[in-house]
């Protein structure tokens, strides 16, 4: 929808309108093009319309079919004027002899300090003479080494265009319209300015939109950033559902970098129980909103694999890549099995570096099924170390290409266009030849990285109701209705960001953007007012705490007039509308039969979740899901705790007895840790990279420690003998069948002492009263023991840990002391009454019994978060 003051460009429309930005280019375009089919036109001569960058460069392009001089020289594209910035920066940081953490961001305030200089039209004197800190000489010298660049090379880039065209305007008179509109500028550069006067001078008519009076607005206080966008969305509910027809628009300061985040907040308030429904109804309600902030194209997940790839060609890589790749639906169906096992099968390899012939002999070794694309990139060697960029592109895309990259997937209108944005990204990559005639790999690729990373990308679609965008695209445009989010004092103005790399008493004289805290409240000022002016009735929100900090209204507000209404708001989670409202139904042959032969993958956790939250035993018993082990640098903690475990057992089937323990010289002792720990992690140091070995070496001593430790506390005890470790015990009741393993069963006297290893650092103590609750698996553990018991114990194994926690029959010596040992004399009754608890619980998990928990706490954090809707309350994307 187009502002009232728009609208006669679709009536009487000019020779050409010149717009600040493309949305509002396409909005003029479309908006005309209806018009005409509304009159019943089947044929009418298209408005011209052009943002201002595209019309300068059209007017350039007809100067050097007019003139030799101007012909000669080479207009770069932005891709190439990037590496002109790069090549210069390089240099002088080589000939400054300093490091520079965050390269990149240097050459974009280089290239920006530039263009500041252009529009605001300021000589190289001017600023040389001003120039007198080290980071304004460093710009000179960057300034410097451009112009011999551009001068020798017949280069022009394009902050340099308006002053070409200034220069010749003679020979462009004939080449202007007669009328120009020039809509959407919230505000011109000097050099713009001085580019209109003289076409207004040639004869052109300018005519400059400006906004309109404003409209008073309804003030909405929330009690954080995520309550506005969440109120926004409620809001716009509850406006559709009153006119299903409006548009509307939900504008956010600084969408840039949280567009993500705000459009999943905006659904949330939009359609609360969006995760309940089905996935249809969920994609409906997703399309009411368009994001107008669109995503650099390396933000595409399809586009970061792309790269995974590729960059795989040109070296090894860690698993981390390699498991982006294997579960990437780009590459193959998302649930390929082959692929899915061949990630699970590296996540047991942590730390290894995989060349593709490395990974294709380890499919093949393991008689695992090798993906398309590793077959690709074992095969595609690049033909040379060094070769031109056009080269390099070609093989990326045929690496890309052979692979079946976005050939799996359905292929949609998105798909297509995100597809063909890449490969126009690496045609831009083969224009680098006129700058580089060779150069490596690593550089190609890291420059094809910049590129997709400025590269701003949004596929098109049909208009959705609400757009969501930031303030700076709202000039030129109207809707029905808007909300205004994060007008509060701390954010509105926003905190000025001068050019680090021109002086500012420079900035401030020339009047360039946030060189003065006046002069960026005065920019954003007008800002508001033009949001203010976009619509009849409008909302302004703004968060009343961010953290621990208290925030007010931006006094910017109070100069727009009195407030139309002044509320006071808090979003809740939407899931927990449906409290009351929705009845859960068990269905358990909608959660797949269940076979009371069958084992229950999980063993006793299974019963833990039945009792405090049954969704989720029903996720791992029935369906055996599983929260994948994030692979980690080193050794992680699960591991080392199986190296213990597995070095126990190791030594106690060889000396399972006190006396024999006793008997063994301190020397001949040592040795059987030793060993024991050595056969447990021998098969580890054939797989892992030298830091990783280096790391193993260490873990293997420190197991070797904790072993002797424990086995002189062992020597403290009275006689007992090691009757079992690792013994697998099948238990059955409720018409559930659960396999158990015991970590070791003692034999002290005529009775057992069942004890389980415990290798985090802290461990509860044993009570018998407490030990359904604490300590399921030890429970389970007596209730299938068939010899009378002695105790149940935990045996503590990190560093600076080493002890028993226990629970152990009064009269009976089993050689355990200390504070933590609990002395019963009803083990037996409570073994019983064990038995009753869990059969219960198993036959709720047969029956499928489960539930949902939407109010639980968020500090009750539990894997399958999402599921259980404890996802909501993290609103942290």
């Amino acid at each position: 929808m187009l502002r009232h003051e728009l609208a006669s460009l679709i009536e009487t429309p000019p020779d050409l309108v010149v717009t600040a930005n493309r949305r509002l280019a396409r909005v003029i375009s479309r908006a005309h093009a209806e018009h005409q089919i509304a009159a019943g036109r089947t044929a009418w001569r298209p408005l011209e319309v052009r943002t201002l960058p595209v019309w300068l460069r059209q007017l350039f392009s007809q100067l050097c079919d007019r003139r030799a001089d101007i012909q000669a020289l080479t207009l770069l594209s932005a891709d190439q004027a990037r590496a002109v910035w790069q090549g210069v920066v390089d240099r002088q940081l080589d000939r400054s002899d300093v490091g520079v953490a965050g390269q990149e961001a240097l050459i974009d305030e280089v290239a920006n300090a530039f263009g500041l200089l252009c529009d605001w039209q300021v000589s190289d004197d001017e600023l040389k003479r001003q120039a007198h800190d080290d980071d304004s000489a460093f710009f000179v010298a960057c300034l410097n080494d451009l112009r011999q660049l551009l001068e020798r090379e017949g280069w022009l880039i394009e902050p340099q265009l308006t002053d070409v065209l200034l220069a010749h305007h003679a020979d462009l008179q004939s080449l202007l319209p007669a009328a120009v509109v020039f809509a959407g500028f919230g505000e011109l550069n000097p050099a713009q300015h001085a580019f209109m006067r003289q076409i207004q001078r040639d004869g052109v008519e300018l005519i400059v939109q400006s906004a309109a009076s404003h409209a008073p607005a309804h003030h909405v206080a929330c009690d954080s950033n995520d309550d506005e966008l969440i109120l926004a969305g409620a809001w716009v509910r509850r406006e559709l559902e009153l006119q299903p027809t409006a548009r509307l628009a939900v504008v956010v300061p600084g969408l840039a970098g949280q567009s993500a985040r705000a459009r999943r907040l905006l659904l949330e308030g939009l359609n609360p129980a969006g995760q309940c429904r089905r996935e249809v109804e969920s994609e409906r309600g997703d399309r009411l909103v368009e994001v107008s902030f669109a995503q650099a194209l390396a933000d595409y997940p399809a586009i970061a694999n792309a790269m995974e790839c590729i960059g795989y060609l040109l070296g090894p890589v860690r698993f981390q890549s390699l498991s982006r790749l294997l579960r990437a639906a780009e590459f193959h169906a998302a649930e390929d099995e082959h692929a899915l096992a061949l990630e699970l099968r590296l996540r047991d390899l942590p730390d290894r570096l995989w060349t593709p012939d490395r990974l294709v002999a380890f499919c093949t070794g393991a008689g695992v099924e090798i993906p398309v694309w590793l077959k690709v990139l074992s095969e595609s060697a690049p033909r040379r170390e060094q070769q031109s960029p056009s080269d390099w592109a070609a093989l990326f895309a045929d690496v890309l290409k052979q692979s079946g990259w976005l050939t799996t997937v359905d292929v949609n209108s998105e798909v297509f266009q995100l597809r063909n944005a890449y490969f126009e990204v690496l045609n831009r990559l083969s224009s680098l030849d006129a700058l580089h005639r060779v150069c490596s790999g690593a550089f190609a690729l890291s420059t094809l990285r910049n590129m997709l990373a400025n590269t701003v990308y949004q596929p098109e679609g049909q208009d959705a109701s609400v757009l969501l965008c930031g303030p700076l695209e709202m000039n030129g445009l109207a809707f029905d209705r808007i909300w205004v989010a994060g007008l509060d004092a701390s954010h509105w103005p926003p905190a000025a960001q001068p050019n680090s790399l021109l002086p500012r008493r420079l900035q401030a004289a020339k009047g360039m953007p946030d060189a003065t805290p006046e002069r960026s409240q005065a920019f954003w000022r007008r800002q508001l007012h033009e949001l203010s002016c976009s619509a009849v009735h409008w909302v302004a929100s703004f968060a009343t705490q961010d953290g621990d900090s208290t925030l007010f209204a931006s006094p910017m507000l109070s100069e727009l007039g009195e407030p139309g209404t002044a509320m006071s708001a808090a979003a809740t989670l939407g899931v927990n509308a449906l409290v009351g409202q929705v009845s859960v139904v068990s269905k358990p042959e909608a959660l797949g039969r269940f076979s009371p032969q069958r084992a229950v993958r999980g063993g006793y956790a299974v019963l833990e979740w039945q009792a405090r939250y049954p969704f989720i035993a029903m996720l791992t018993g029935r369906w055996a899901c599983r929260v994948l082990r994030e692979p980690a640098v080193g050794i992680d903690p699960s591991m080392r705790g199986q190296f213990v475990h597995q070095a126990l057992e190791q030594f106690y089937r060889g000396l399972s007895s006190r006396r024999e323990i006793e008997s063994l010289p301190a020397s001949d002792l040592a040795d059987a840790a030793q060993q024991a720990v050595a056969r447990t992690m021998r098969g580890q140091f054939a797989v892992s990279d030298d830091l990783l070995t280096q790391l193993l070496r260490m873990e293997e001593q420190r197991c070797v420690e904790l072993l002797l430790d424990f086995v002189r506390l062992d020597l403290t005890r009275a006689d007992f003998k090691v009757v079992a470790t690792e013994q697998p015990r099948t238990l059955e009741l409720g018409g559930l069948r659960l396999e158990l393993r015991v970590d070791r069963v003692d034999q002290v006297g005529d009775h057992a002492l069942i004890i389980d290893y415990k290798t985090g650092a802290n461990i509860i103590g044993v009570r018998v009263s407490t030990l359904y609750e604490q300590h399921l698996q030890l429970a389970l553990y007596a209730i299938t023991e068939q010899e009378p018991l002695a105790g149940l114990a935990l045996a503590g194994l990190s560093a600076g840990n080493i002890g028993f926690v226990a629970s152990v029959v009064d009269g009976l010596d089993v050689g355990l002391s200390g504070r933590k040992i609990e002395r019963t004399t009803d083990l037996d009754n409570w073994r019983e009454r064990w038995w009753h608890e869990t059969e219960r619980l198993a036959h709720d998990f047969v029956q499928g019994v489960v539930s949902l928990n939407p109010q639980m706490p968020a500090d009750q954090q539990q894997p399958y978060a999402l599921l259980t809707r404890i996802a909501g309350a993290q609103r942290d994307g």
